[in-house]
């Protein structure tokens, strides 16, 4: 087993994203499906393909991976395993998790074709899908289809989240429902319909709390109570969240009456908002128990992300491009913290016009 270099600074996927030596692969999945589609072998893109088995859906994937990573779960699981060498066998099974990772990439096209076919079809049994209902997750040399090997340990089961677990009884309310609702609909790629709960658990936190006011429009509310005054926040990370919540806003108003429909690759949109009605949620008006309740299942929420996305190596290779643009800024305090947390949530003027044109839209951010 290699050694790991520390003093050179280590981040999960380090060895495979800075591997020089590439190997052309063929990531292969499969979809349990309920329903028959009528012809659905089809080539999403030029690298992707799905193959329609009889109560399943096949997908190939074609990847350029990292040798190392392929030769990991190919080859040095087994060996480590023959030569009863169990700490390697643990790493070389958790390289497996990485090639699920890079699924993830592509998975909101796979949602997309599946959604168009149930509605194109009319199929009542079709739902959104998660990464953790994904089966028979393999890897194979495009070049030699023999040498290859099934990626062992998934799906994984997700053991219930102490905190949250803890909370939850005493701090059971319909606008928490709604937030849990949405994050759902995230791992499920229910895009449209997290919008819709994002909105709808901001109107029951108000009316939960007697805060909705009949002369008041939602916009209005926002402005009234996501204030300074209410917060441990300064005034222009607050705004930042406004404008979030008053974009979703919209976005739910165009789902909802103007038949917009977004698609699976912009998750993006929801994550920005799920994490906006976090802060929403940790202001001075809200009970204590409740405060709690929604860091925990934030908290939650970003751990499951992490292990689903977090190792996608695609992904990996641009933090590495990020974190070098950014290696000047150091974080001196609470406020720097703040700072560099809520930035992360401001949508940029590219992003709203992309989301503008792609759907043929004029919401203002």
């Amino acid at each position: 087993m290699d050694k790991i270099n520390w003093q050179e600074g280590y981040y999960i996927g380090k060895e495979y994203i800075e591997d020089p030596e590439k190997i052309e692969a063929i990531i292969q999945y499969c979809i349990k499906m309920p329903v028959r589609f009528e012809d659905f072998n089809i080539s999403v893109s030029k690298d992707i393909k799905i193959i329609q088995g009889k109560g399943e859906l096949l997908v190939n994937i074609e990847k350029t991976v990292s040798r190392k990573l392929f030769y990991d779960i190919v080859h040095n699981i087994s060996k480590a395993v023959k030569d009863n060498d169990i700490e390697a066998a643990k790493t070389y099974v958790n390289a497996g998790r990485f090639v699920v990772g890079y699924i993830s990439s592509s998975f909101p096209l796979i949602i997309d074709e599946i959604q168009k076919k149930k509605y194109l079809e009319g199929h009542l049994l079709v739902r959104t899908i998660s990464l953790p209902e994904i089966i028979d997750v393999a890897i194979v040399s495009k070049e030699n289809k023999k040498e290859g090997a099934v990626i062992t340990g998934w799906p994984i089961p997700m053991p219930p989240f102490p905190p949250s677990k803890f909370l939850a009884k005493e701090a059971d309310a319909i606008f928490i429902r709604d937030f849990i609702e949405a994050i759902t609909c995230y791992f499920g790629y229910d895009i449209n319909e997290g919008i819709r709960k994002i909105i709808t658990s901001l109107e029951n936190y108000w009316i939960s709390y007697n805060l909705k006011k009949k002369n008041k429009s939602f916009k209005e509310l926002v402005d009234l109570y996501i204030v300074e005054e209410n917060y441990a926040y300064k005034e222009h990370n607050l705004k930042i969240i406004r404008k979030n919540i008053k974009y979703i806003y919209d976005i739910r108003n165009s789902i909802v009456h103007n038949k917009l429909r977004l698609k699976a690759n912009d998750i993006y949109l929801l994550k920005i908002a799920i994490g906006s009605l976090s802060y929403v949620y940790q202001g001075k008006l809200i009970h204590v128990e409740h405060f709690n309740y929604v860091f925990s299942l934030t908290q939650q929420f970003i751990g499951i992300d992490h292990e689903f996305n977090g190792l996608n190596l695609d992904y990996g290779e641009k933090q590495k491009e990020t974190a070098a643009e950014s290696k000047g800024f150091v974080i001196k305090n609470k406020e720097d913290m703040d700072d560099y947390m809520f930035d992360g949530l401001n949508l940029t003027s590219e992003y709203v016009n992309e989301i503008n044109t792609n759907y043929s839209i004029s919401l203002k951010y």
